[in-house]
């Protein structure tokens, strides 16, 4: 299992990811309790973005030392988030993926970085999501798999290909059908013609305490991961 850095609330003052490595936050979302200027009547789904919207910017601010408000965020073509470019000066750059009450938070200096997060949970369509999204070998191997393990594999292979696509800010639809991975390792095989080439990228899945699938990609090789877990305290 990774070593496990953890903190609790508040988030103090940090200084920004150094060179060569990538810093992902778990951070169980169920045990924060909102700010009373945020709290209010708000259903389930409207409570947990409200959540990551105020944990985003809080871990934000504690990397750019700035107060949460005052962290200005824009969207890019496909829709991934960045800091606007008044803050882009800091090479900061981040991507936040959510399961159920999870969220994934990684950051790098100068470089492009990718997460998805995944609870483990059992698929019952993951023989039909393979046929439809992987590569023939990839779905050829699910259908060899038993439950658990076959939903198990769907969402390990899953996370690599999200966690690349955002890395690179570019959708489901445009790259997945040129993405195929080694069905029992995950490694990659084939990327889109105009990305960086498979041997530059780097894939982190750490092993974690939780019943979690976390992938986080980069295309840079020999990047070192430092995960970071939150501990919010009881709501």
């Amino acid at each position: 299992m990774n070593e496990l850095l953890q903190l609790e609330l508040p988030v103090g003052a940090r200084a920004l990811p150094p060179p060569g490595t990538v810093e992902c936050w778990l951070i169980p979302l169920d045990s924060l309790a909102l700010p009373a200027s945020s709290a209010g009547d708000h259903s389930s789904r409207q409570t947990l973005r409200l959540r990551r919207q105020f944990l985003l910017r809080l871990i934000l601010g504690a990397y750019l030392q700035l107060p949460g408000k005052d962290i200005e965020l824009v969207r890019g073509p496909s829709g991934k988030p960045a800091l606007a470019p008044s803050l882009a000066d800091s090479g900061l750059n981040f991507n936040l993926s959510h399961s159920g009450d999870w969220l994934a938070l990684a950051l790098a200096s100068d470089i492009m970085v990718g997460v998805d997060i995944e609870q483990h949970r059992a698929l019952s369509r993951a023989r039909e999501l393979g046929r439809r999204y992987f590569s023939p070998q990839e779905a050829d191997h699910l259908e060899t798999l038993e439950e658990p393990h076959r939903s198990r594999r769907f969402l390990e292979l899953w996370t690599v290909r999200e966690a690349c696509i955002k890395a690179m800010g570019s959708s489901l639809a445009q790259s997945l059908r040129d993405l195929a991975l080694a069905p029992d390792s995950g490694e990659i095989l084939s990327l889109p013609a105009d990305w960086p080439a498979a041997a530059a990228w780097t894939l982190q899945r750490p092993a974690l305490p939780a019943p979690l699938e976390v992938c986080i990609a980069a295309p840079e090789p020999g990047l070192a991961l430092q995960v970071i877990w939150l501990d919010c305290g009881p709501v």
